[in-house]
């Protein structure tokens, strides 16, 4: 074990022990908010951070190497742990992704691009350094930025719980289906969402994350479109989860069907016995959903205006 790796040795045995405990043993709450799921996502850029940094300071082999392969072993250890976790984690009930792998190359470069001798020795690459820094920075954390700047978007326009006027705002929906934001079709602003169908008993979107001040208010109310010529059966749903053990609560707090004719129609469901009653007057409102059921396949439905009323 040569000098470097000795000194730092109780950093990797701290950084290992850091790693394994957050990247395997502990979830992250399903309900919880957009921008919290971003700030733990960025665990995975800290942990790669100190990773390559452990790697720069001890690694004697690997400050020997040019500046590109470097740039190589740092790019492939990264992928090959990190695809690894990935991998791990997905075997234990818990969700795989791209992103937290990308998470994981933006901060073992950054950690390369401040530490890496071959670079720091480069006078004539500083400013460009300083500067790549800067963007891998801020690419890791708009995400966590974006998300907070909706749900304080969210809270400004209460009652209002989805417009559907952004892509950003798409990101409080969910489904099975495909779901778009489109411009040819809107009840009132720039766009509306479109749910399209490919089959099966039902289809659905779902939106979540708004604010929790639903007992201000006595009804959900929203604009539906229905492109077809016939009547369309659909259903809302409104649910929370009072013990907070099932993402998707069937049938809900308040449900109901309408039969939507073509055209414009406003939707409109009364959930103010629902939510006083005891046994939920404590559990907060989890999600909306909007279902037909057992839609043709390519069946389209829009969807805009989902808001509170009194």
């Amino acid at each position: 074990m040569n000098s470097s790796l000795r000194r730092y040795a109780w950093l990797w045995t701290i950084w290992i022990t850091l790693a394994v405990y957050l990247l395997f043993f502990i979830k992250q709450d399903y309900y919880s908010s957009r921008s919290a799921q971003a700030v733990w996502d960025l665990g995975h850029f800290v942990i790669f951070f100190i990773f390559v940094s452990l790697v720069c300071l001890t690694g004697s082999l690997f400050v020997r190497l040019t500046a590109l392969k470097q740039f190589a072993v740092v790019f492939i250890l990264i992928l090959l742990i990190g695809a690894g976790v990935e991998f791990v984690q997905s075997g234990m009930h818990r969700s795989a992704s791209l992103e937290d792998v990308w998470l994981d190359l933006l901060g073992g470069i950054l950690a390369w691009l401040l530490l890496s001798p071959s670079l720091r020795h480069n006078t004539h690459s500083r400013h460009w350094l300083k500067v790549m820094a800067v963007v891998i920075v801020f690419i890791a954390v708009w995400p966590t930025t974006a998300m907070l700047y909706d749900e304080y978007r969210a809270e400004r326009t209460l009652p209002l719980l989805s417009g559907v006027e952004d892509s950003l705002e798409l990101t409080r929906w969910v489904s099975q289906y495909e779901l778009t934001i489109q411009q040819e079709v809107k009840k009132e602003g720039c766009c509306a969402l479109k749910l399209t169908a490919r089959g099966g008993d039902y289809v659905s979107a779902k939106l979540q994350y708004f604010p929790d001040r639903w007992r201000e208010y006595t009804g959900l109310r929203l604009d539906i479109y229905i492109p077809d010529p016939e009547p369309v059966l659909i259903g809302i749903s409104i649910y929370n989860d009072p013990r907070n053990e099932n993402r998707y609560v069937w049938p809900g707090l308040a449900m109901h069907r309408y039969p939507v004719k073509p055209g414009w129609n406003t939707l409109e469901l009364a959930y103010a016995a629902q939510i006083n009653r005891p046994s939920t007057a404590m559990a907060p409102i989890r999600g909306v959903i909007v279902f037909i059921e057992k839609p043709r396949i390519g069946q389209t439905i829009y969807i805009d205006n989902v808001r509170l009323v009194k």
